[in-house]
């Protein structure tokens, strides 16, 4: 996740010309609210799975480099991630159902 966007941007545009010829369509589930939708899944889930993923996620590159931890730290990654993956999709050429 923490790649430099032109690197992760062509692996994206590689990936597309590989899988052209089979013409796929991409099956796109969006949040409307990234944080909405973690809170949700927070309460429905409890405290320990919470615990689980906010420690997992605090360790990764991305979060690290930019001092990140916590609830919010993770929030803030959800939506950056969220972000990035919607500018994603519209630059494809994949047929998509959302």
């Amino acid at each position: 996740m923490d790649a430099p966007e032109p690197a992760l941007l062509k692996f994206w545009s590689d990936l597309q010309d590989r899988l052209a010829p089979v013409e796929p369509w991409l099956l796109y589930f969006r949040e409307s609210d990234p944080d909405q939708a973690m809170e949700t899944i927070f309460r429905q889930r409890g405290l320990a799975w919470q615990s689980y993923v906010v420690e997992a996620l605090s360790q990764s590159p991305w979060m690290k480099e930019r001092g990140l931890s916590g609830v919010a730290g993770l929030l803030e990654m959800v939506r950056h991630y969220a972000a990035f993956i919607d500018s994603w999709w519209i630059r494809g050429d994949f047929r998509c159902w959302r």
